[in-house]
């Protein structure tokens, strides 16, 4: 095991703001950086910016959804007689639009991706339930029951 490497940090303050830095080598890398636009939108409400959030959280960890929507298919292949519901929970803040607009997302995703009847896919309306899921079953076709 080794020591970590010391370093010494400076600190400053500029009109009541604290700024930490490990030197004159954060000033040079900074100077070094692009200077870019800053672009912004105002919204109208607070309910508008909660959207805005959710929909910006939704493009990034998206990815990861779709993972497990391929995965999803892939073990619906194995089993073609299978079917899949889809649990669909709103939080409190969200309207009923967005659900449908999942539902379709979803849907349309399944369809176009993996070739997946619409009969196969069953949404289920969860209702409103603390932050927003979406919780997926395959039910095998009644032959294979018991």
């Amino acid at each position: 095991m080794s020591a970590p490497v010391k370093q010494d940090i400076h600190c400053r303050v500029v009109e009541g703001n604290v700024w930490l830095s490990h030197g004159a080598g954060d000033s040079e890398f900074l100077a070094r950086l692009p200077v870019q636009d800053l672009t912004y939108e105002v919204l109208p409400s607070e309910e508008a910016v909660g959207q805005a959030m959710l929909d910006e959280i939704e493009r990034f960890s998206g990815r990861d959804f779709y993972r497990r929507l391929d995965s999803v298919a892939y073990d619906l292949a194995k089993f073609p007689e299978s079917v899949l519901y889809f649990i669909n929970y709103s939080s409190p803040s969200e309207k009923p639009s967005v659900l449908i607009r999942r539902e379709k997302l979803i849907k349309g995703y399944l369809a176009k991706n993996h070739k997946i009847e619409q009969a196969r896919m069953v949404f289920v309306n969860g209702g409103v339930r603390g932050p927003r899921r979406v919780k997926i079953y395959r039910i095998p076709s009644k032959k294979n029951w018991c």
